[in-house]
């Protein structure tokens, strides 16, 4: 997928999703990030608007969860979850290993999140992933993927494109 947003780079708004999806991998691979969440007690799954639940979130949730279909609602012609979630426990999400694409593409990917930012690089080719206010977890991330973005600069002498970037980031979280 990077690699396929990578050979649109000249569309500012392929450029950006390349650069904040090797951000969202390192935020769902990062082991730090679970100590950081329950610190923070999850507060993403309890505040905010209704978390969208598209069809396919449906179908992984009747094989693998079906009773947590009775918290989805739909609104309209779309299906969500309210918000505080029902299906958190404590900080941690009931249904981790099959959570809804909503939820595993926050912060940095999630529609609310990425839709502003990448309305703001439309004109740029720089590319400043932000760091979601409320998500203390996504700061620490940001800050990682940062530095190692940085490092890569210093030594490339060039901006690492997002697969160099990614491995880079995988080979660091290991």
């Amino acid at each position: 997928m990077i690699s396929f947003l990578w050979s649109y780079r000249a569309v500012p708004q392929a450029r950006y999703v390349a650069y904040a999806l090797v951000y969202q991998i390192a935020f769902n691979k990062w082991s730090k990030v679970a100590e950081i969440c329950r610190r923070c007690g999850g507060k993403c799954c309890r505040d905010g608007p209704p978390i969208p639940i598209y069809e396919f979130d449906i179908e992984d949730l009747r094989s693998r969860y079906p009773q947590a279909l009775k918290h989805v609602v739909k609104v309209g012609n779309t299906h969500v979850l309210p918000r505080p979630c029902p299906l958190q426990r404590g900080w941690a999400c009931a249904i981790h290993d099959a959570k809804p694409y909503a939820c595993l593409s926050y912060p940095f990917m999630v529609e609310e999140v990425a839709i502003p930012a990448i309305s703001r690089h439309l004109n740029s080719n720089d590319v400043e992933i932000e760091a979601v206010e409320t998500c203390p977890a996504s700061a620490e991330v940001k800050n990682l993927v940062d530095r190692i973005r940085e490092e890569m600069r210093r030594s490339l002498g060039r901006e690492p494109k997002p697969l160099e970037l990614l491995e880079e980031v995988i080979r660091v979280l290991q």
